[in-house]
């Protein structure tokens, strides 16, 4: 399912003009930095720029980096604050609206399937990626992460090392990560440089 940025926009403005709160202002002060925001059953938490890694709450891992515009939470499941949180990047923008007001507002402009696409897109991308590292080989999953990272844009990709990008969504020793690394630069289908992803060919050459 491609992401419904249509709906996830529309439902972000009409947020927006009915007192949505900031809960991070734009920073200029390196692109590392980060704020950790968890959600819970009494917002909603949207991205309206920039980029949010939603990693795990048992072992951090980065379940997936989400890109704005983006609604994190508020119908997640009623206990998805012990499972989730997010990490707004640096140049990113968030926002934080009461469920009760965000639901009258979904419910004032007839938004219901808007807000169901956006849950649909949610759910399904929590299969797609627990399908893709569990039913997968070793080197399946990092190419299939490889691939994740090639199509976030340029800033993303500049910002993280292919390395720490694969350390922060799975559970491989550095030296199995190398290893598959290796093999797919020495095979030409991948190009690094100085640890950043130039190109990458997911089929095999020759």
């Amino acid at each position: 399912m491609m992401k419904p940025n249509d709906e996830m926009k529309l439902i972000i403005s009409k947020w927006l003009s009915s007192g949505a709160a900031r809960i991070i202002i734009k920073s200029e002060i390196g692109i590392e930095r980060t704020l950790g925001v968890k959600p819970n059953n009494t917002d909603f938490v949207f991205l309206t720029e920039g980029a949010m890694d939603i990693r795990r709450t048992m072992d951090d891992l980065v379940f997936c980096t989400a890109l704005a515009p983006y609604i994190m939470s508020g119908t997640d499941h009623p206990e998805s604050e012990a499972y989730f949180y997010g990490e707004i990047r640096a140049h990113s923008v968030a926002y934080r609206i009461k469920k009760e007001t965000a639901l009258s507002i979904v419910e004032k402009f007839n938004l219901f399937r808007e807000l169901w696409m956006v849950e649909k897109y949610k759910s399904q991308a929590i299969w797609r990626r627990d399908a893709n590292l569990n039913g997968a080989s070793v080197k399946q999953a990092i190419g299939e992460l490889i691939t994740v990272l090639s199509m976030l844009p340029p800033e993303f990709r500049k910002s993280i090392s292919v390395y720490k990008f694969l350390q922060e969504r799975t559970k491989y020793s550095k030296s199995t990560i190398m290893r598959v690394v290796n093999h797919y630069r020495d095979n030409g289908q991948l190009d690094i440089k100085n640890g950043m992803i130039i190109e990458w060919s997911p089929k095999e050459k020759g």
